[in-house]
């Protein structure tokens, strides 16, 4: 019975403490919760939405929307938007980039989606407008600020683990030569280089499998 006791104590006290840090979006607003199951709300504008956690969890990256000014892309007009990011030692938040009107789709900032921090937290991708059909990937480096075109992409994932760990896995919208296009993910390296393709993945027969 004693023993029964202590265990169901040990337990609960197990279940209390077993929080994990995580972030979410409520209400356009950002909302960290800490190690200790505590939640603490970051933002209040009402436009922020995207947030991420750093992997070494010091930083929140997350989108707000200007929603009061478009920008052209080839899908049309998109909001313009920024990056923020929090530094969760004093919950102090900073802009890191905003948007940008560009005749080549590669240098439209605009419509930012689904921000992901590196392995290593120096640098943020993220989803950008571009074309009609797809969208871009693009990465921004935290210390320079300086920001370059990776990839086009429809998806993306930072690889956390594994072989490829440290690159990109980007779902991509290409054309075959005599018309027609498909879908397919790629492996790619954080400079844009592929270096393979998944074919399980793809929506339509990749070249070299027709």
């Amino acid at each position: 019975m004693r023993l029964c006791f202590l265990l169901t104590t040990l337990l609960a006290s197990l279940t209390v403490c077993a929080y994990g840090q995580s972030v979410h979006e409520k209400g356009g607003n950002i909302y960290f919760t800490d190690s200790a199951g505590q939640e603490i709300q970051l933002t209040s504008t009402g436009r922020d939405t995207s947030p991420s956690l750093s992997p070494n969890g010091r930083l929140i990256v997350f989108v707000r929307t200007n929603t009061y000014e478009k920008i052209d892309a080839g899908v049309g007009e998109v909001d313009h938007t920024e990056l923020w990011v929090v530094n969760l030692g004093d919950k102090k938040s900073e802009r890191v980039l905003g948007s940008r009107d560009a005749a080549n789709p590669k240098e439209i900032l605009a419509g930012f989606a689904d921000p992901q921090f590196s392995n290593n937290s120096k640098d943020i991708y993220f989803l950008s407008a571009a074309w009609a059909t797809s969208g871009a990937v693009h990465r921004l480096d935290l210390q320079t600020k300086e920001e370059r075109f990776i990839s086009s992409g429809l998806n993306f994932e930072v690889i956390r683990k594994g072989r490829f760990k440290g690159n990109l896995r980007i779902n991509k919208h290409k054309y075959y030569k005599e018309g027609g296009s498909y879908d397919c993910d790629y492996i790619v390296t954080p400079n844009g280089k592929e270096i393979k393709i998944i074919e399980d993945s793809c929506d339509g027969k990749p070249p070299r499998s027709r």
